[in-house]
Protein backbone atom coordinates (compact mmCIF):
# COMPACT_ATOMS: atom_id res chain seq x y z
CA UNK A 1 0.00 0.00 0.00
CA UNK A 2 1.16 3.32 -0.97
CA UNK A 3 1.59 6.34 1.95
CA UNK A 4 0.19 9.46 0.67
CA UNK A 5 2.23 12.51 2.13
CA UNK A 6 0.92 14.65 4.57
CA UNK A 7 0.20 18.30 4.00
CA UNK A 8 1.80 20.11 6.71
CA UNK A 9 1.16 23.91 7.78
CA UNK A 10 5.10 24.18 5.85
CA UNK A 11 4.09 23.40 2.54
CA UNK A 12 4.31 25.95 -0.31
CA UNK A 13 0.36 26.69 -0.53
CA UNK A 14 -1.55 27.86 2.11
CA UNK A 15 -5.16 28.01 2.24
CA UNK A 16 -6.22 31.76 3.07
CA UNK A 17 -9.96 31.44 2.39
CA UNK A 18 -13.05 29.16 2.07
CA UNK A 19 -15.66 29.98 0.14
CA UNK A 20 -18.76 27.96 0.46
CA UNK A 21 -21.45 27.65 -1.70
CA UNK A 22 -25.10 25.61 -2.65
CA UNK A 23 -24.44 24.48 -6.05
CA UNK A 24 -22.01 21.91 -7.78
CA UNK A 25 -21.28 23.97 -11.05
CA UNK A 26 -18.90 26.40 -12.38
CA UNK A 27 -21.62 28.79 -13.09
CA UNK A 28 -22.63 29.27 -9.62
CA UNK A 29 -19.55 31.45 -9.19
CA UNK A 30 -18.72 34.61 -10.79
CA UNK A 31 -16.27 36.99 -10.82
CA UNK A 32 -16.46 41.00 -11.29
CA UNK A 33 -13.78 42.13 -13.46
CA UNK A 34 -13.84 45.40 -12.22
CA UNK A 35 -14.59 45.38 -8.33
CA UNK A 36 -13.02 42.08 -7.72
CA UNK A 37 -15.67 40.51 -6.39
CA UNK A 38 -16.69 37.39 -6.39
CA UNK A 39 -20.76 36.66 -6.41
CA UNK A 40 -21.63 32.75 -5.20
CA UNK A 41 -25.04 31.28 -4.67
CA UNK A 42 -26.43 30.37 -1.69
CA UNK A 43 -29.69 28.86 -2.20
CA UNK A 44 -31.95 32.08 -2.74
CA UNK A 45 -29.62 34.45 -1.88
CA UNK A 46 -26.37 35.46 -4.42
CA UNK A 47 -23.59 36.21 -1.55
CA UNK A 48 -20.56 39.07 -3.16
CA UNK A 49 -17.37 38.75 -0.89
CA UNK A 50 -14.74 41.10 -1.49
CA UNK A 51 -11.83 38.86 -1.50
CA UNK A 52 -8.69 42.62 -0.18
CA UNK A 53 -11.24 42.91 2.73
CA UNK A 54 -12.03 38.75 3.09
CA UNK A 55 -15.68 39.81 3.92
CA UNK A 56 -19.25 39.10 2.22
CA UNK A 57 -20.12 43.33 1.43
CA UNK A 58 -23.53 42.52 0.44
CA UNK A 59 -26.46 40.11 -0.37
CA UNK A 60 -28.77 39.86 -3.17
CA UNK A 61 -31.98 38.20 -2.75
CA UNK A 62 -34.28 36.27 -4.56
CA UNK A 63 -37.50 38.23 -4.91
CA UNK A 64 -39.54 35.16 -4.95
CA UNK A 65 -37.82 33.74 -2.26
CA UNK A 66 -36.48 30.44 -5.19
CA UNK A 67 -33.06 28.57 -5.10
CA UNK A 68 -30.38 30.79 -7.91
CA UNK A 69 -28.53 28.22 -10.23
CA UNK A 70 -26.52 30.54 -12.09
CA UNK A 71 -25.17 34.19 -12.01
CA UNK A 72 -22.44 36.57 -14.03
CA UNK A 73 -21.08 39.60 -13.99
CA UNK A 74 -21.67 42.57 -17.17
CA UNK A 75 -17.98 43.30 -18.44
CA UNK A 76 -18.17 46.53 -17.03
CA UNK A 77 -19.10 45.20 -13.59
CA UNK A 78 -22.15 47.16 -13.37
CA UNK A 79 -25.06 44.55 -13.52
CA UNK A 80 -24.87 41.23 -12.21
CA UNK A 81 -27.97 38.30 -13.39
CA UNK A 82 -28.63 35.25 -11.68
CA UNK A 83 -30.78 32.32 -12.96
CA UNK A 84 -33.57 30.77 -11.03
CA UNK A 85 -33.87 26.69 -10.62
CA UNK A 86 -37.24 24.93 -11.06
CA UNK A 87 -40.41 25.43 -13.18
CA UNK A 88 -40.94 28.37 -14.95
CA UNK A 89 -37.48 30.23 -13.51
CA UNK A 90 -36.86 33.71 -13.95
CA UNK A 91 -33.70 35.78 -14.39
CA UNK A 92 -32.78 38.71 -11.78
CA UNK A 93 -30.67 41.58 -13.05
CA UNK A 94 -29.06 43.93 -10.36
CA UNK A 95 -27.73 47.17 -11.04
CA UNK A 96 -24.78 47.02 -8.74
CA UNK A 97 -24.01 50.57 -8.28
CA UNK A 98 -27.53 51.51 -6.56
CA UNK A 99 -27.94 47.88 -5.67
CA UNK A 100 -31.54 47.84 -6.82
CA UNK A 101 -33.35 45.26 -8.91
CA UNK A 102 -33.27 46.50 -12.80
CA UNK A 103 -35.35 43.66 -14.15
CA UNK A 104 -36.87 40.30 -14.50
CA UNK A 105 -36.76 38.33 -17.63
CA UNK A 106 -38.75 35.11 -18.29
CA UNK A 107 -39.43 32.64 -20.60
CA UNK A 108 -37.51 29.52 -19.29
CA UNK A 109 -39.94 26.19 -18.67
CA UNK A 110 -37.41 24.93 -16.14
CA UNK A 111 -33.59 25.67 -14.60
CA UNK A 112 -31.34 28.55 -16.38
CA UNK A 113 -28.16 26.39 -16.31
CA UNK A 114 -26.29 29.42 -17.77
CA UNK A 115 -25.85 33.35 -18.82
CA UNK A 116 -23.45 35.82 -20.32
CA UNK A 117 -23.21 39.23 -20.68
CA UNK A 118 -22.22 40.19 -24.36
CA UNK A 119 -18.38 42.06 -23.99
CA UNK A 120 -20.44 45.76 -24.55
CA UNK A 121 -23.37 44.62 -22.35
CA UNK A 122 -26.11 44.99 -24.64
CA UNK A 123 -26.98 41.79 -24.55
CA UNK A 124 -27.42 38.86 -22.39
CA UNK A 125 -28.12 35.11 -23.39
CA UNK A 126 -29.55 32.01 -21.53
CA UNK A 127 -29.79 28.86 -21.55
CA UNK A 128 -32.09 26.59 -19.82
CA UNK A 129 -31.83 23.40 -18.62
CA UNK A 130 -31.78 20.04 -21.06
CA UNK A 131 -35.76 19.48 -20.59
CA UNK A 132 -36.15 23.40 -21.34
CA UNK A 133 -33.50 23.16 -24.58
CA UNK A 134 -34.71 27.48 -25.09
CA UNK A 135 -31.96 29.77 -25.21
CA UNK A 136 -33.04 33.60 -25.22
CA UNK A 137 -30.96 36.35 -26.42
CA UNK A 138 -32.47 39.60 -24.32
CA UNK A 139 -31.93 43.06 -24.82
CA UNK A 140 -30.62 44.65 -21.75
CA UNK A 141 -29.72 48.34 -23.50
CA UNK A 142 -32.94 49.61 -21.47
CA UNK A 143 -30.90 48.33 -17.82
CA UNK A 144 -29.19 52.06 -17.43
CA UNK A 145 -32.66 53.91 -18.71
CA UNK A 146 -35.56 52.41 -16.62
CA UNK A 147 -34.56 48.87 -16.10
CA UNK A 148 -34.86 45.69 -18.40
CA UNK A 149 -38.03 45.42 -19.44
CA UNK A 150 -39.05 48.66 -19.01
CA UNK A 151 -40.16 48.74 -22.58
CA UNK A 152 -43.11 46.00 -21.71
CA UNK A 153 -46.49 47.02 -21.14
CA UNK A 154 -46.57 43.95 -18.18
CA UNK A 155 -46.75 45.06 -14.36
CA UNK A 156 -43.72 42.23 -13.66
CA UNK A 157 -41.32 44.20 -16.13
CA UNK A 158 -40.78 41.11 -18.04
CA UNK A 159 -39.00 41.40 -21.39
CA UNK A 160 -39.80 39.56 -24.93
CA UNK A 161 -36.09 37.82 -26.02
CA UNK A 162 -35.09 39.16 -28.76
CA UNK A 163 -34.35 36.12 -30.21
CA UNK A 164 -34.92 31.76 -29.34
CA UNK A 165 -32.80 28.89 -29.84
CA UNK A 166 -33.16 25.38 -29.07
CA UNK A 167 -30.18 23.74 -27.58
CA UNK A 168 -30.85 19.17 -27.73
CA UNK A 169 -28.70 18.44 -24.65
CA UNK A 170 -26.88 19.69 -21.16
CA UNK A 171 -25.41 23.12 -21.56
CA UNK A 172 -22.82 23.92 -18.79
CA UNK A 173 -21.58 27.08 -20.35
CA UNK A 174 -21.86 29.87 -22.58
CA UNK A 175 -19.95 32.86 -23.75
CA UNK A 176 -19.83 35.70 -26.62
CA UNK A 177 -17.88 36.15 -29.43
CA UNK A 178 -15.20 39.14 -28.53
CA UNK A 179 -17.05 40.81 -31.66
CA UNK A 180 -20.27 40.44 -30.08
CA UNK A 181 -22.25 38.77 -32.72
CA UNK A 182 -22.52 35.23 -32.08
CA UNK A 183 -22.29 32.84 -29.23
CA UNK A 184 -21.11 29.52 -28.16
CA UNK A 185 -22.51 26.68 -26.06
CA UNK A 186 -20.94 24.06 -24.66
CA UNK A 187 -21.56 21.17 -22.27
Amino acid sequence: MKRLKTVTAKSKANLERVIGHTCDRPSALTVNRVSGHIAYICGSIIALHDPQKNKQVRFLVSKRNRPFLCATFSLDGKHLAAGEKGKDPSIFVWDLETFTHAGELKGHHFDVQTLAFSHDGNLLVSVGHAQDGNVFLWDTKTTTSGGIGAHSSSSSRSSVPLAKGRVSGPTHRVAFSPCGTAFVTCG
